[in-house]
């Protein structure tokens, strides 16, 4: 069992601000532009790329998929007429594929009745050598659940990369192709924005060119985007506080409801640690709650409320707050997740509730210990925490 709560984290960027949604993680040849201290995804510094050549587009047939090996579920050797086919690209040092897991996962659970296939193909490992297969094997076989779908390792040669996303001009992962019933690209785009155009393909009253005259539009809010990154992170640099506001709600307006509502937790997160303003942050809690992306998403919740009890860049912490956040993310989880329970134990401690935080926390290292992952360095963890509890 893996610790979940840094999940989250794979929101912010080099200014510990803006989502991944708009910075993804990028190919060798990009610059970092993931916050290094939280999320492991740290793509190597390196000179601008040049811009590349598009020959793949919404419109077009969907090329082969040809890859080194099928890691999980059915392997897909062609698309079968009549039915809707997602292709997402993701690497295992890519913070961002990893935080979209689960609603691929989820999303593949809704549609598996309806003639849709999820296949996560991996792309961009570094380096390729002998042991890389088994490296990324074994990952998958660690995330279990969360990658409820089929799994492909493109391999060294990269030919469902260059087929697709060379081809498509795309160096940014998570990237996500949604092939319809008749073998055409239909979409594509960051896979937390797919949920209606899939929705909307499956019924079979999506339309191309709508779909064409969107990538356009998303291709020109790139420009924009980019600008209003570089202003937040000037106005951080100078302690602008309120000038940050701003461009967040200016970059919030670009994006799609699922992805603008991740900046909801970028903006407290802002607040709380650099701005050191927890007033302001702890003021967003209903905010927080009410916003889609971040009130129903268990793990951003659960990073929330554990970023309140145990960052040590936050100086003022609120464990009514924090105990607050956790309760929801377990409620959502169906109280399955050890490491929420771990998070809400913690907070019942704090609270003064130690007959509490000693039940959960006892029911925490029972599901690390029952997981078939199980990280002896996470249950050595649990351990400590339940022996605190206990005063022992």
């Amino acid at each position: 069992m893996k610790p979940t709560r840094t999940i989250a984290a794979v929101l912010l960027t080099l200014a510990g601000l803006t989502a991944p949604l708009l910075a993804q993680g990028t190919t060798p040849t990009a610059p970092a532009t993931i916050d290094n201290t939280d999320v492991k995804a740290k793509p190597t510094p390196a000179a601008e790329p040049v811009a590349p050549k598009t020959t793949l587009a919404v419109g077009d047939k969907a090329p082969a998929l040809v890859v080194e090996k099928f890691l999980k579920g059915e392997p897909v050797t062609a698309f079968t007429p009549g039915k809707v086919y997602v292709v997402e690209f993701w690497a295992t040092w890519c913070g961002p594929c990893i935080a979209a897991f689960p609603h691929l996962s989820k999303l593949q659970a809704e549609y598996k009745d309806k003639g849709v296939t999820f296949i996560g193909v991996n792309v961009w490992e570094r380096p390729y050598n002998e042991g890389t297969l088994d490296k990324v094997a074994a990952f998958v076989e660690n995330q279990g659940d969360r990658m409820a779908y089929t799994v492909a390792f493109d391999g060294k040669e990269a030919k469902t990369n260059k087929a697709w996303m060379e081809a498509a001009g795309q160096n940014g992962i998570p990237h996500a192709f949604i092939v319809n019933q008749d073998g055409i690209i239909a979409w594509m785009g960051h896979p937390m924005g797919m949920d209606e155009p899939l929705s909307k393909i499956v019924a079979n009253s999506w339309k191309i060119e709508d779909a064409k005259a969107d990538e356009a539009k998303e291709k020109a809010n790139e420009a924009k985007i980019a600008l209003i990154n570089k202003r937040i992170n000037d106005a951080i640099k100078a302690k602008n506080w309120d000038d940050a506001m701003t461009a967040i709600d200016e970059l919030k307006a670009l994006m799609p409801a699922q992805m603008a509502g991740r900046m909801e937790f970028s903006r407290f997160n802002l607040l709380l640690t650099r701005a050191n303003q927890p007033e302001r942050a702890y003021a967003m809690k209903e905010t927080l709650l009410a916003t889609k992306g971040v009130g129903d998403n268990a793990q951003i919740l659960n990073d929330i409320a554990w970023r309140v009890l145990d960052d040590e860049k936050v100086i003022t912490r609120n464990f009514d707050f924090a105990l607050e956040l956790a309760t929801k993310a377990n409620e959502l989880s169906g109280g399955k997740d050890g490491m929420i329970l771990d998070t809400l134990a913690r907070a019942h401690f704090e609270k003064g509730n130690k007959a509490q935080a000693i039940e959960l926390q006892e029911k925490a290292l029972a599901l690390a210990k029952a997981s078939a992952d199980a990280d002896p360095e996470t249950i050595a963890k649990l351990e400590a925490n339940l022996k605190r509890y206990k005063g022992n």
